[in-house]
């Protein structure tokens, strides 16, 4: 009892720094970061641009606070230390009142030396106790003709640990020092007022208070500026999440941009640039420019429908990914924690693979390679996510992107020369929207449209001379030496009447019969003149007997299969020039086993037949299956 009476501030201190210590830990839920840190920003601690920008309260909330258990204990042992000690002999309102106005110093000294700190801690206050404690023994042993020497000599032991701890638990030594500085002034304004006054805690307060608000807010311009960043990027996040329409994403991607140039502004006319500032406000222009750039061929993209301005835009993410880091990354808001998860460690199931491809796209593992592909497969051995392919030698065939072995999103293609060949969008491997095709010297070839009904916008020759305008028009295409390859009209978008092509010596090859786009009937002359009578379903894939007894075939083999459940299986599949089935994809799934089954009856019934350009040149054709189970 005679403890706590003699150093019931002490004590309380200690009480209150335990009870806001349990208080942010359960708030939090944990001691990790970010969350126990952005708790801790939530309940008072010290962080220059909101203590500068009105919230100067956190100057001695943050006193109160500490991260984490060894700090909190090594903090209150010290306070036990010197403050049982002493208290008795100062009075608890001098006590209490130098332990505020050392915390305050301690504080005020971490704004001025710190930019970005987020600062929490009673050890600047109680190295504010120590410096008071110091020259009043140094007062006392005199006036009793003591040698200072053992007290000056366990002063510096005491300030050599602690500047070594503060380097292994990262805590403050400019508050510290600060904290220091002004117990020590404290004690030597007791021969100026009186020993047991509060006069000279209330003058330094003043004074503190005054050295506060000539502080710069340099820290809070930019801090406020790195926060409209954050502010602008989510809402560009949240355009691209509500599936607007073209118009009004175009609209607010040019709103962005001009929101892009205010905090331009903002940043350019903050003063003044102080520590490293300088490199991360240039390093954020820079950010900002690239942004711009990225949104203006964005809206470029989208108002042409126009997909090759991606390689445009990934260059620039490229380069942003090189510009320099900044140091003072203040991507966190005090409302973060709050919203803020814990994250949930989740297997993943993706494999990062390179896999060969020979001539016709199909898988091999020998050499040579025709192309490669890089991307990630499921435990399914299904592409999932961005997909590169590259000719063999390292030049890049097609970026795209794949879900569940479907092709769903943008895709590019590219030549051997470097050029385009197509752009467009895929959604769950049907073409959707607007595709550009491109001849081989890079030049826009013609704008074909897919949706509930297929048709061609615009023609181009070699040369950039429109051919074809809004669906209508003559079609000639020639070869690089001049001669016709060829023709035909396309009224409203589709191919109508007759269409002929030529062989390279001119002489004819193929007359193809059309109305609203369906091949009616085609006859083509082979060069050793050959005659060959087909019509549109000479594009497909089929099979050898006739897609009647193949039907036959696969309800039979079903047959002999017992599924728990009864339904069916939808797959689809290539069939390349050498009539190997390959890239299968199941489009309706009825289980795991069922599909393997499906699977196995296409791949060993009967042999598939490419399909033929103009009823003889074989070229890869597409094949679907339906495979009932469990019915009679």
């Amino acid at each position: 009892m005679e403890l706590i009476k003699q150093s019931k501030v002490t004590l309380s201190l200690i009480s209150i720094n335990v009870v806001m210590f349990m208080v942010s830990y359960f708030a939090a839920g944990t001691l990790d970061d970010p969350y126990f840190t952005l708790k801790l920003l939530h309940n008072g601690a010290l962080f220059n641009p909101l203590a500068l920008g009105g919230e100067p309260w956190r100057l001695l909330t943050s006193v109160f606070l500490h991260g984490g258990i060894m700090h909190l204990l090594f903090n209150q042992y010290a306070l036990y230390s010197v403050g049982t000690g002493w208290e008795k002999f100062i009075g608890w309102r001098k006590w209490l009142s130098v332990y505020l106005v050392c915390g305050l110093a301690a504080s005020l000294s971490s704004l001025w030396w710190n930019l970005f700190t987020i600062g929490v801690g009673a050890s600047g206050a109680i190295f504010g106790l120590f410096g008071f404690v110091l020259v009043e023994s140094w007062r006392v042993n005199r006036s009793q003709q003591i040698s200072n020497r053992p007290m000056l000599i366990n002063f510096a032991v005491f300030l050599g640990i602690n500047i070594l701890l503060a380097e292994l638990l990262h805590a403050d030594n400019s508050a510290h020092f600060g904290g220091l500085i002004c117990g020590v002034c404290l004690s030597g304004l007791r021969k100026v007022f009186h020993p047991f006054s509060l006069k000279s805690e209330l003058l330094m307060a003043a004074i503190l208070v005054l050295i506060f608000f000539l502080l710069p807010r340099t820290q809070t311009q930019y801090y406020n500026a790195f926060q409209k960043v954050l502010a602008i990027e989510d809402s560009v996040r949240f355009l691209y999440d509500r599936n607007l329409p073209d118009k009004v994403l175009v609209e607010g991607l040019r709103k962005t941009n001009s929101q892009w140039d205010s905090v331009s502004h903002q940043i350019a006319v903050i003063t003044p640039i102080i520590g490293d500032l300088p490199n991360d406000t240039m390093a954020i222009q820079s950010y900002i420019r690239n942004t711009k750039l990225q949104n203006e061929f964005r809206i470029e993209m989208i108002k042409r429908e126009s997909y090759v301005y991606l390689d445009s835009i990934e260059t620039l993410q490229q380069q942003a990914d090189s510009l320099p880091k900044i140091k003072y990354n203040l991507n966190f808001r005090i409302g973060d924690v709050d919203n803020v998860k814990h994250p949930e460690r989740k297997p993943s199931f993706l494999k990062a693979v390179t896999i060969f491809y020979d001539s016709n796209w199909v898988e091999t593992p020998f050499r040579p390679f025709k192309f490669y592909r890089v991307g990630q497969r499921d435990s399914l051995n299904r592409w999932q996510g961005q997909v590169r392919d590259f000719y063999q030698n390292d030049q890049v065939q097609m970026k795209g992107n794949y879900l569940d072995d479907l092709h769903h999103g943008i895709f590019i293609y590219y030549s051997r020369n470097k050029t385009y060949e197509a752009a467009g969008r895929f959604d769950h491997d049907l073409r959707v929207g607007k595709w550009e095709l491109y001849h081989t010297n890079g030049k826009l070839e013609r704008e074909i449209f897919y949706g509930d009904k297929d048709y061609v916008r615009n023609v181009w020759d070699s040369l950039g001379n429109q051919l074809v305008v809004n669906g209508n028009g003559f079609y000639e295409s020639k070869r690089w030496n001049g001669s016709i390859k060829e023709s035909g009209f396309y009224r409203n978008g589709l191919k109508n009447g007759l269409w002929k092509g030529f062989h390279p010596d001119g002489k004819p090859y193929f007359e193809e019969e059309f109305f609203d786009g369906r091949m009616i009937r085609g006859r083509s002359i082979s060069k050793t003149g050959l005659t060959f009578r087909y019509d549109e379903t000479s594009m497909l894939a089929l099979p050898s007997g006739g897609m009647k007894s193949f039907q036959e075939y696969v309800k039979k083999a079903a047959r002999l299969f017992n599924p728990q459940e009864a339904g069916i299986v939808k797959i689809y599949f290539r069939v390349t020039v050498n009539n190997r089935i390959t890239d299968i994809i199941v489009q309706k799934s009825l289980s795991l086993e069922t599909d393997a089954w499906a699977k196995d009856i296409l791949l060993k019934g009967p042999v598939w037949n490419p399909a033929r350009i103009h009823g003889q040149e074989f070229t890869d054709g597409f094949g679907f299956v339906t495979v009932e189970f469990g019915h009679e």
